[in-house]
C-alpha cells in the first residue's frame, strides 16, 4: 500500500473517530461507542504511522521539511500525547476537544501531500531538526492543556450558574482539569522554548540573524508569548476558566497562522 493511500485511510478513520467521540456526548450508556471509539483511534494512528514511515523512505530525510510534513507530524504528536494522556487521567471525553483538530491537521496535511520536499543543506541542519522537533512536541502539549482549560472554563461556569447540561456532567472535577492543563502547559511551553531557542541559532547560522521578521517567525514568537501569559495568569491570579480558554483559544488560532506560513 503507498504511503497516500495510507495516509487516506487514516484521515478516513480519524474522520470516524471524531463522529464517535460526538457521538458519545449523547449516550447515556457509552461502553459500546467508548469501545468503537478506541478501536477506529488507534487504527488510524498505526496507519498514520505507517504512511510516515512509507513517506520518510521516499523522501530520504526526516519528514520534518515543510508544511505538509509539519501537519502530519504535529498531528501525529498530537495523537500520541492524547492517548498518553488518556491512559494516565482516564478522562474520556478528552476525545472530543482533541479528535477535531487532529482530523484538521490530518486533513490539511493530505491536501498538501503534493508538495514539493527542499530539506535545508549545511551545518545547521541538525538545529533545523532539533527546532522542529521541539517545536512540534510543544505545540501537541500546549493543545492538550488548552482542551483542559477548556474543560475547566466549562465545568467553572456549570457550577457558577448551578446548572448541570450533558457536556458539564462528562467533565472531570476543577481539580482534575487544573492540575493536568497546568501540567501539559507547562511542559509544552518548555518544549516549544527549546524549539524557539533552536530556531533562532539555526536562523543566525545561515541567514546571519536571529529573526528575520517572516511570518513564520512573527507567529511562532507570538503562540510563545501567548502561553507564556497564560503561564503568568495562572501563576499571579490562578486558574481562571474564562481567561484560560480565551488565552487557550488565541493560542491554538496563532498556532494555525504559524503553521501557515511554514514553506
Amino acid at each position: 500500500m503507498s504511503p497516500t493511500n495510507l495516509h487516506f485511510a487514516s484521515l478516513l478513520l480519524y474522520s470516524i473517530s471524531t463522529a464517535l467521540a460526538l457521538a458519545r456526548l449523547f449516550q447515556r450508556t457509552r461502553t459500546t461507542l467508548d469501545r468503537a471509539f478506541n478501536v477506529t483511534m488507534a487504527a488510524a494512528f498505526v496507519l498514520h504511522t505507517g504512511s510516515i514511515i512509507f513517506y520518510s523512505r521516499q523522501a530520504g530525510h526526516i519528514p520534518l521539511t515543510n508544511l505538509f510534513e509539519s501537519l502530519q507530524i504535529l498531528a501525529w504528536f498530537l495523537v500520541l500525547f492524547f492517548f498518553t494522556a488518556l491512559l494516565v487521567t482516564r478522562i474520556a471525553v478528552l476525545s472530543f476537544f482533541v479528535t477535531p483538530f487532529v482530523l484538521l491537521l490530518s486533513a490539511w496535511s493530505f491536501l498538501l501531500s503534493k508538495q514539493p520536499v527542499a530539506p535545508p543543506q549545511g551545518a545547521a541542519t541538525s538545529l533545523f531538526w532539533f527546532h522542529i522537533l521541539f517545536s512540534l512536541l510543544g505545540l501537541a502539549g500546549l493543545v492538550i492543556g488548552v482542551a483542559f482549560s477548556w474543560m475547566y472554563e466549562i465545568q467553572e461556569k456549570s457550577l457558577r450558574n448551578k446548572s448541570s447540561g450533558r457536556l458539564s456532567r462528562l467533565m472531570p472535577s476543577l481539580q482534575t482539569c487544573d492540575r493536568w492543563g497546568r501540567l501539559s502547559v507547562s511542559a509544552g511551553f518548555v518544549l516549544y522554548t527549546f524549539g524557539i531557542l533552536h530556531a533562532a541559532l539555526w536562523s543566525h547560522r545561515s541567514k546571519g540573524t536571529y529573526l528575520d521578521l517572516s511570518a513564520k517567525e512573527l507567529g511562532s514568537v507570538l503562540v510563545w508569548v501567548i502561553f507564556a501569559i497564560l503561564l503568568q495568569a495562572r501563576m499571579t491570579w490562578g486558574p481562571h476558566g474564562r481567561s484560560q480558554a480565551i488565552l487557550g483559544a488565541a493560542g491554538v488560532a496563532a498556532i494555525i497562522v504559524t503553521l501557515a506560513g511554514i514553506r
